[in-house]
């Protein structure tokens, strides 16, 4: 099973795969229980109510599953302080946090 905000799938789909358009903040749309859920980069993009995104994973899954969310921030960090505070790339984070 996959799910995407918007109609734009790939031509090609495995037979045992099925896409979904829904939206993750209307409710979970799946009756039946996975042994995975994997979700990525929903932060600071499309989901805003993340304690009900993950009551209904925690619900949907079979004994022994597994809800694996991949999420980055968009923050830049350097080991040795070496990166620009001032610098066009700090500022485009800042935007993109802000939108």
């Amino acid at each position: 099973m996959r799910t995407d905000l918007g109609p734009i799938q790939p031509s090609y789909v495995p037979p045992n795969c099925r896409i979904a358009t829904t939206d993750g903040d209307e409710g979970w749309a799946f009756r039946q229980r996975f042994d995975l859920i994997h979700s990525h980069v929903l932060n600071n993009t499309s989901l805003r109510n993340w304690p009900q995104f993950h009551r209904e994973a925690l619900a949907s899954l079979t004994l022994g599953g597994w809800v694996e969310p991949q999420e980055f921030s968009y923050k830049r960090y350097s080991d040795d302080g070496s990166h620009l505070t001032n610098s066009r790339v700090e500022y485009w984070q800042d935007l993109w946090t802000k939108a």
